[in-house]
């Protein structure tokens, strides 16, 4: 008998958490690439030296109709062929119901030593006007929904830049854009 009314509880309760959602249909924030460029690059032959300078636009994205989401432990690093490029973290910050916040970021001119075969690639790459560099992020995210409580989701970033040496600008198809994995917390 204990086992029968714990079963119909599971399924009311099974029940209510779908109507519930289905009502609110809770969006996940996420982060866009939306502009990336080289704004430099020299190479130095010589001592295999490479200089590298990038511009990134992200916008993130708040599309739920009436919550406000906090952005928060939001960092970002930028790495050619496994060397660090830039790394950087963002202060805290709020985006109000279906709306969205630019984000600039210009990456400081900086050195990395390559080895004599990473040498190669990159002249490789030079030749056909093309550097590739991976863009990898985190960030956290909390807002409220509904009688639920608060809901902390974490977004991530994981995307591979094609960036023309000649300084044009991009428009990649990267965003945090994942499947919905939450944890309501209690009040």
């Amino acid at each position: 008998m204990i086992a029968s009314l714990l079963a119909i509880l599971v399924i009311i309760a099974g029940i209510v958490v779908c109507i519930g959602y289905n009502t609110m249909k809770p969006k996940v924030p996420e982060i866009i690439v939306t502009r990336a460029e080289l704004d430099a690059v020299d190479f130095n032959h010589s001592n295999l030296l490479l200089t590298i300078k990038v511009s990134l636009v992200m916008t993130a994205e708040n599309a739920n109709l009436k919550s406000r989401v906090s952005f928060y432990d939001t960092s970002f690093s930028l790495n050619f062929n496994g060397h660090r490029i830039a790394k950087w973290a963002i202060e805290p910050f709020g985006i109000n119901a279906n709306s969205s916040v630019i984000v600039n970021y210009i990456s400081q001119p900086t050195t990395i030593h390559l080895n004599a075969v990473e040498g190669e690639d990159l002249d490789r790459s030079m030749e056909l006007n093309m550097i590739s560099v991976d863009l990898k992020g985190n960030s956290k995210t909390r807002w409220r929904l509904g009688q639920f409580g608060p809901i902390k989701f974490g977004v991530h970033l994981n995307c591979q830049l094609l960036l023309p040496v000649d300084s044009t600008t991009i428009f990649p198809n990267c965003s945090s854009r994942v499947a919905l994995r939450f944890v309501i917390l209690a009040r």
